[in-house]
């Protein structure tokens, strides 16, 4: 006896195989090994653990998972994680958690809880990390657990004295043109410092921006700082340890320059 390929070859001296005289001395028969499946009433790919079957394949209108909440229903699918909320904040904790149709009591489906025993720490309340750059700081949730910065969208229009040409009311692209503008931020290279503190940099930009022409040309890389003075009021939490005698930096972003698209940049 021999199986390959899906199929079972016995030897011998038969006289008749499922009905009709075999032309050899051996029969051919199909087999496979079957497996469960689960029916699936209404048609959304989830089985119902209550009905099943042992097939080769899949019967029609059955399926091979049984994660149906309700197979009558092909707007309720698959069970639901629910986490404990201990401190009823609406967060719970990542760490203690049940798979369930229905929301168990004392459970919610938001995971992200740092610590389910303090109604104080919330996830968005208002922090404060010191020696940073950043304002509006919050508490994130799990797994970054701590204070983080928020993201701004600033949109900056500004002029370089240098390229600006007063007869057009343009800025000159004359570095484009020259090829003297690096794919690369040039300051990191530089040694650029905000307060002492030495810049992430690395930005860089596609070379395809600089073979834009026109109004639309791309002008030189410049820095953007963002300050906020010492003598303004505190909205937000802060750190005096972040001054110096021109103001507290708030942050420093890398930007391309060019005449009328505005700088657009998110940063924290």
């Amino acid at each position: 006896m021999i199986a390959r390929s899906g199929r079972l070859f016995v030897a011998g001296a038969f006289t008749m195989v499922n009905g009709t005289a075999p032309r050899d001395r051996f029969a051919v028969f199909d087999y496979c090994t079957e497996v469960l499946w689960f029916a699936d009433s209404d048609g959304d790919g989830l089985g119902d653990a209550g009905i099943s079957t042992m097939a080769c394949a899949a019967p029609t209108g059955f399926v091979s998972n049984n994660g149906d909440c309700d197979d009558a229903d092909d707007s309720i699918g698959s069970a639901t994680t629910w986490y404990f909320d201990g401190d009823e904040d609406e967060f719970g904790d990542p760490q203690v958690f049940v798979v369930a149709c229905q929301q168990p009591v004392g459970y919610v489906e938001e995971g992200l809880d740092c610590d389910d025993s303090d109604v104080n720490i919330v996830i968005g309340n208002p922090c404060r990390r010191r020696g940073s750059y950043t304002v509006t700081d919050v508490l994130s949730g799990y797994p970054n657990c701590g204070c983080a910065g928020q993201k701004i969208l600033v949109s900056a229009k500004v002029f370089l004295q240098g390229a600006y040409d007063t007869n057009t009311g343009l800025m000159r692209d004359d570095l484009r043109s020259a090829g003297l503008i690096p794919l690369q931020e040039p300051y990191t290279a530089l040694g650029y410092e905000m307060n002492g503190i030495p810049m992430a940099g690395g930005d860089v930009i596609d070379p395809s921006v600089l073979e834009v022409t026109g109004p639309d040309a791309i002008v030189d890389w410049v820095i953007l700082e963002l300050r906020v003075p010492l003598i303004s009021p505190w909205p937000w939490p802060h750190d005096v340890s972040c001054c110096n005698g021109m103001g507290i930096s708030w942050t420093l972003m890398v930007l391309h320059l060019c005449n009328f698209r505005s700088p657009t940049v998110t940063t924290t």
